[in-house]
């Protein structure tokens, strides 16, 4: 079993992608997971199982490549306000 991303939420909707040996799919805190464990806990960086009567910590592993690619050139702060801001019109 893999963690491959949480989510994590204040109003109890947080959830976990885990991939077992067939296909990876979210999970609820509560659920059955393949091989008999149940998501007990869903945090940033790990979720704990419950299996065979003890806690067990399951950790997100760090990607191997960003999910995003970094800009290759940087915008100047300069530039990016000129863009969308206006002078006001002064008042009386």
């Amino acid at each position: 079993l893999e963690l491959r991303a949480s989510l994590v939420s204040s109003h109890g909707a947080s959830q976990a992608l885990l991939a077992g040996s067939q296909q990876a799919r979210f999970y609820r805190v509560g659920e059955r997971l393949p091989g008999g464990s149940v998501l007990r806990r869903v945090e940033v960086s790990h979720v704990v199982l419950w299996r065979n009567n003890r806690e067990e910590r399951l950790l997100l592993k760090p990607p191997g490549r960003h999910v995003l690619p970094a800009s290759q050139t940087p915008a100047t702060p300069a530039q990016a306000t000129s863009l969308y801001l206006r002078p006001l019109a002064e008042q009386p």
